[in-house]
């Protein structure tokens, strides 16, 4: 299992998501705790990069970018994103 570490920034962007967004972000959460290398790589030039991404929702207008840490068996949310349509 993996520590879920959400950076401040994050949070705030979190606490913006509209009440149906937290639904979906609480499943992304789930992943990230069990098998964060699923999303792919946030620079696709880079596919066994440790900077990731989840989209999640309906389209691809709700993102979380994330850094795994595997040493440290921990995952950095740095950025969830929604784009209203």
């Amino acid at each position: 299992m993996y520590r879920v570490i959400t950076y401040p920034d994050a949070l705030d962007q979190i606490a913006a998501l509209p009440a149906a967004a937290l639904v979906g972000y609480a499943g992304v959460f789930d992943v990230l705790e069990v098998a964060p290398w699923n999303g792919p790589p946030q620079n696709t030039s880079n596919p066994e990069g440790a900077l990731r991404r989840w989209v999640f929702g309906p389209g691809t207008a709700r993102h979380v970018v994330y850094l795994i840490l595997e040493q440290q068996r921990a995952v950095h949310v740095v950025l969830v994103q929604w784009l209203s349509p």
